[in-house]
């Protein structure tokens, strides 16, 4: 309970001493406690008179924490005639309405004003007069005040002895533990003036407005005034506390760290007895305020589930992941904190290693850039010629030779007994990164080139794999000469998508203690260019995005920066110039070195560090392996996959309704050809129904079964050819190879990367403060059909309750589960 000052017209005057009260209910005593120290009764007087009234039953409700008779010194401590009143008890089932007083604590305050008498501290109280029922109708004691400290204040003062003072004002601060405040108070001699003490403890001060309103409250009459500070909560610090010490922190149930969880106190101050009642133990309790907790959600404007309520903008998580443990987040930045407009940057990227090859006498006239012919997470396979889309174990799926796509026969019959290996370097080559477009474009269109016997036999090698080395350094050129970086600094506009809310992302970040770091393998001049262009104009005034990081890497020399170490070299100007340097520190802008150089300067290791990048080798794959520290993946192809799967949903869907008929008639089918079989050889088919039929039956229903399976390939074998065109006509969707399962990109994705998302930004809707939970791994036995409801021990949850599970893992799992999801959503309300 707590007491507010309100605005009322309600005047304190000298008056007739009070007598003792009984006590009334826990209701009206919890009341009367408040009341008692606003009149001036000291905290042992209320305790005897619950006593004498009631026993022992006071010990039921735990004691607040009043002030002293020695607070007060030599001046009276004045109090507001008019306040708010409210309970929280226990014992009463009737909960009073916010915004009105409770019924006993009306009847107490009419049996107050009856009984009253002389308060200790020599008050002398001659009229108050408080009309309960009207306190009760015009809502005093709403649900914020009964948290609220007293802020209390007066026109006029009385002295000790209960004097009217002229020009005296009081603003007060009531309760130091139950608000975090301490005691302020002021009062007057007769005539003259004193000025408010505020008894306020460093630390222990809220950040609410009520705290100014005090002091204003208090300050209408005289020059003597206070000013205080408080809220209608406590300070955080009085009630949280964050777990800053890896010798403090433990593990959770996931076995992820504790670390920087911010917890409730021990000590349970007044302010916190309202929590008492709160009982979350029931499944019901639990998902009635989770249900609240997401319409505030909506209340505040924030999207329940993905930035911008859009899934294509989810961070999916494949290991669970505690942001808060984490201590240190690491970026690179191209195509991770800086985005490139994919046609123009791989465009000119393109062009420029054409027009090198142009100079060493290789037949480029009439290609173009085509950005639609490869989609990352392919691989090349440098012997064959061949570019081809693999599954989760290897087996090839998809197969492009130069630009023809390959038939189902032929993949068959050229990768029937191989899998693809990316040990094998020297065969395959993975796209990696959006950086691998323009090199796979080139040389699948060379390779055209090569078939067609067009290349002279004066350029060198004319196989496969030497025609990849050429294209590959006529690339590397392009970005070592300058030329395309120049470009790019000099009309960035042109090449680079901005995203206003992604310093924002890392501002909150770093305000939440982190320590943010940038490891690029991109140089200074560049770095700082891009980095100014996509930041500064989006921070706060002052602010450059070089105060974000703790520390800046360029040239890195990833992945060897992971692994090895590196001679370390400081950059010392503005145009570059650098010094050698043996020990890295906090705020340093450094060229070279290594990860082990950087963990030593900033004192962190292992898993309380995250790296974001986009390259799933360079950036994700090394930085796991060899310094186990937590990676996230930006993928911004992202996007379009999550709403060409939502596009595809309806055909998906349809086309697994065809496969699931197909089936069931096969089964039929192969039962009766098992039959037919048995019957040929002289046994017993397998039921006596089915030793039954005669042999012209058994021919009529398989052949009848043969056509119908026939006429549902001819449905099925189009739309899987056309199955995932939402996202690419050749390759189908980034997540999937064939109908259900997973391509080679998921599987890498799955085995590196804890965390995955489109774009960094994405991090502000999720907070620096969320914890990421990997969804339920589905198994091949782990399906609900499988269970006949005859055979479970308990009654399965109803239709909704599935749907709504399988929902969940469309929330948080990667984007090929929406598709999982309708499946199983459509198979559960059908009963199939």
């Amino acid at each position: 309970m707590r007491f507010t000052s309100t605005r009322s017209n309600a005047q304190l005057k000298p008056s007739s001493a009070l007598t003792n009260t009984p006590y009334c209910n826990p209701v009206a005593s919890n009341e009367f406690v408040g009341v008692a120290n606003t009149i001036g009764l000291p905290s042992q007087h209320w305790r005897e008179t619950v006593a004498q009234g009631q026993g022992n039953s006071h010990k039921n409700h735990r004691s607040f924490r009043h002030r002293s008779l020695s607070n007060a010194g030599s001046s009276a401590k004045q109090r507001s005639p008019s306040v708010r009143c409210s309970s929280s008890s226990d014992s009463s089932d009737k909960q009073t309405p916010p915004g009105t007083m409770s019924d006993g604590g009306a009847a107490f305050f009419e049996s107050l004003l009856e009984t009253s008498r002389k308060p200790p501290l020599g008050l002398e109280v001659e009229e108050l007069k408080l009309d309960a029922e009207k306190n009760k109708d015009e809502g005093f004691g709403d649900e914020e005040t009964r948290e609220d400290a007293a802020v209390l204040g007066l026109k006029h003062g009385w002295n000790k002895d209960g004097g009217e003072g002229n020009g005296a004002s009081e603003a007060e601060l009531q309760g130091a533990e139950d608000g975090g405040r301490k005691n302020g108070s002021g009062g007057a001699a007769p005539g003259g003036s004193h000025s408010l003490a505020a008894g306020q403890k460093e630390g222990e001060v809220g950040g609410g407005a009520n705290g100014g309103q005090s002091a204003k409250l208090g300050a209408t009459v005289g020059s003597g005034g206070g000013s205080g500070s408080s809220g209608s909560v406590p300070p955080p610090d009085d009630v949280f506390y964050v777990v800053e010490s890896s010798k403090d922190a433990g593990v959770d149930y996931l076995g992820e760290s504790t670390k920087f969880d911010m917890n409730m106190r021990d000590i349970r101050t007044p302010w916190l007895r309202k929590f008492d009642d709160v009982d979350l133990s029931s499944e019901k309790e639990a998902a009635a305020e989770a249900e609240k907790a997401e319409n505030m959600l909506r209340n505040l404007g924030l999207p329940t589930h993905f930035p911008q309520g859009q899934a294509s903008r989810g961070i999916f998580c494949s290991r669970t992941v505690n942001l808060r443990s984490i201590t240190t987040i690491g970026y690179d930045m191209d195509y991770t904190l800086i985005h490139y407009n994919v046609r123009q940057w791989e465009g000119r990227a393109y062009e420029y290693g054409m027009d090198n090859l142009r100079r060493l006498g290789y037949p480029v006239e009439g290609l173009e850039f085509d950005p639609d012919l490869v989609i990352r997470g392919l691989i090349m396979d440098k012997e064959r010629g061949n570019l081809v889309k693999a599954d989760r174990f290897g087996y090839v799926k998809r197969a492009m030779h130069g630009t023809r796509m390959l038939s189902n026969r032929a993949i068959s019959d050229v990768y029937g007994r191989e899998l693809v290996d990316l040990r094998k370097e020297g065969r395959w080559e993975f796209l990696n990164t959006l950086f691998s477009v323009s090199e796979a474009v080139m040389y699948m269109q060379m390779v055209d080139r090569l078939d067609e016997g067009l290349l002279p036999p004066d350029v060198g090698r004319t196989d496969y794999q030497g025609l990849y080395q050429v294209v590959a350094k006529a690339l590397f050129r392009a970005h070592v000469e300058g030329q395309l970086k120049a470009e790019i600094i000099n009309d960035p506009e042109r090449y680079v998508e901005l995203d206003p809310d992604l310093p924002t992302t890392l501002l909150d970040q770093k305000q939440a203690g982190k320590r943010l770091l940038l490891i690029t393998n991109s140089d200074y001049q560049y770095t700082s260019k891009m980095m100014s262009h996509s930041f500064d104009r989006f921070l706060p005034k002052g602010m450059v995005w070089r105060d974000l990081f703790d520390m800046v890497i360029i040239s890195a020399r990833k992945p060897d920066f992971f692994q090895k170490n590196h001679p370390l070299y400081e950059v010392v100007t503005e145009d570059g110039l650098m010094r050698p340097c043996f020990k890295a520190v906090s705020g340093g802008l450094y060229c070279g070195g290594s990860a082990h150089m950087v963990e030593k300067a900033l004192g962190f290791s292992g898993d309380e560090t995250m790296y974001v990048g986009d390259h799933i080798y360079t950036d994700v794959s090394v930085s796991k392996v060899h310094l186990r520290w937590r990676t996230a993946l930006v993928c911004r192809e992202l996007e379009r996959e999550v709403d060409a799967l939502a596009c595809g949903r309806a055909h998906r869907e349809r086309l697994v309704q065809l496969m699931n008929q197909k089936e069931r008639v096969g089964d039929l089918f192969n039962q009766l050809r098992l039959a037919l079989q048995r019957r040929g050889n002289g046994r017993d088919a397998q039921t006596h129904e089915a030793t039954a039929l005669s042999e012209k039956e058994l021919t009529k229903q398989m052949t009848t079964l043969l056509l119908l399976m026939e006429q549902l390939d001819k449905k099925i074998v189009p739309m899987l050819e056309v199955d995932g065109e939402y996202f690419n006509k050749r390759w189908g969707y980034l997540s999937r190879a064939g109908l259900n399962d997973k391509s080679h990109l998921t599987r890498q994705i799955e085995k590196y990367a804890d965390i995955y998302t489109s774009r960094v930004s994405n991090f502000l809707r999720y907070t620096p403060f969320m914890y990421f939970r990997s969804p339920n791994q589905s198994l091949a036995h782990d399906r609900s059909e499988l269970w006949p409801e005859s055979s479970l021990p308990h009654k399965p949850p109803p239709p909704e309750e599935n749907a709504a599970s399988w929902e969940a893992i469309a929330f948080s799992g990667e984007p090929g589960d929406l598709l999982i999801a309708a499946d199983e959503r459509q198979r559960v309300a059908t009963g199939g």
